[in-house]
């Protein structure tokens, strides 16, 4: 009788246990990813505890950014602004107020090109949240009323940003989405919350999302290469060649951030043309200027990684003094350093020619502004 009992206790533990691995995964309500795959502090790699522990510390500050700036989640403070209406205050967190601050900024630096006000562009173009799944169906334009009504909403000199750390608005309907620079807050925060933890001396690798901090300097493998950074071709799918799937690829990177985007998440083909999420507010449209991709890179070190050691290795090598004694002027040894520096620099230009040449092809970009950045 013991025995049956046993097995019986037995069957119903192994039920349960069952049941438990074969009932669905409840998903994460949250949409900003984050990893951290390298953490070196003084030059050596921390515990996997360690690493275990700061991680969680930066995903819940992540996760208290994102309920604070979220579009989708009905209590955030970019939702219940959105909501407001004119002249009502809207008492936001520090992450907003502070993401909103950095926008008018930008927004002042760029002449309006930069604007987290365009929510009701976007919305009429089908590239908010709501269309997610939707994004890359073909669809007519809308009509040349519909743009001019949006637009008229779309004005971020209508967000006031008060003392207080209060926000509002100077006419209803006018609705902000901060999708365009939280992730790179967001980074900087995670990166900042890593020096505040283990000190200045940190070298990692942090991504949330397409934004990732190279901080310091590579450790590990190939530690004399650097971080490395790439940009995957966005036409892949119909370039014809093999490596068509490779883009633009950089070495030799430290203390650098890097943030990519390109048109093939959120577009759609219509009538022939390419219609992508990134919408122009001159226009009101989706923007035109040809650029499919695009990757920024903040380098620190790039200059003096060509340029630091051009006499020290002849120190090192002990033929500096052949060369101060030959028969040339030092103006000649110096120029002479300085052109092979830039011919170095100009060789890793030119690889970048490629996408002035894609861009002409696909779209009609603005030249002057091509060869000046």
């Amino acid at each position: 009788m013991r025995r049956m009992r046993r097995a019986a206790a037995g069957l119903l533990l192994a039920a349960l246990c069952l049941f438990a691995a074969c009932a669905p995964q409840q998903a994460s309500p949250y949409y900003v990813g984050f990893s951290l795959t390298s953490l070196y502090v003084g030059g050596e790699a921390v515990s996997a505890r360690e690493k275990e522990d700061v991680s969680a510390s930066v995903t819940q500050l992540l996760h208290e950014i994102e309920d604070m700036v979220s579009a989708e989640r009905a209590d955030s403070d970019v939702a219940r602004f959105n909501a407001a209406s004119a002249g009502e205050r809207v008492a936001v967190g520090e992450h907003t107020y502070a993401l909103l601050s950095l926008c008018k900024e930008l927004f002042a630096e760029t002449g309006g090109a930069f604007s987290p006000a365009l929510y009701n562009l976007s919305e009429l173009w089908g590239f908010t949240p709501e269309f997610e799944g939707t994004y890359t169906l073909p669809r007519p334009e809308p009509s040349a009323e519909q743009i001019a009504d949006a637009a008229a909403l779309s004005d971020f000199d209508d967000v006031i940003l008060h003392e207080d750390g209060t926000v509002s608005k100077a006419r209803d309907g006018v609705r902000i989405d901060l999708g365009g620079v939280a992730k790179g807050y967001m980074s900087d925060r995670a990166a900042r919350l890593l020096t505040e933890t283990f000190g200045s001396s940190v070298d990692a690798i942090l991504s949330v999302m397409s934004n990732s901090v190279l901080m310091g300097h590579k450790r590990g493998a190939n530690a004399s290469l650097g971080y490395t950074a790439s940009i995957e071709n966005p036409r892949a799918a119909v370039t014809a060649g093999s490596g068509a799937g490779q883009g633009l690829f950089v070495i030799g990177l430290s203390d650098a951030a890097v943030s990519t985007s390109a048109d093939t998440y959120r577009s759609y083909v219509y009538g022939g043309r390419i219609y992508p999420h990134i919408i122009d507010p001159s226009t009101g449209k989706p923007s035109e200027n040809g650029v499919i991709s695009i990757m920024v890179t903040v380098l620190m070190f790039l200059v003096p990684l060509i340029t630091m050691r051009l006499f020290s290795e002849e120190y090192k090598l002990k033929t500096d003094q052949l060369l101060l004694t030959s028969p040339v002027s030092v103006w000649s040894i110096v120029m002479g350093k300085f052109l092979a520096a830039m011919g170095v620099f100009g060789v890793a230009l030119l690889g970048t020619v490629v996408w002035g040449i894609v861009t002409a092809v696909f779209g009609t970009p603005e030249i002057a502004n091509m060869i000046g950045s």
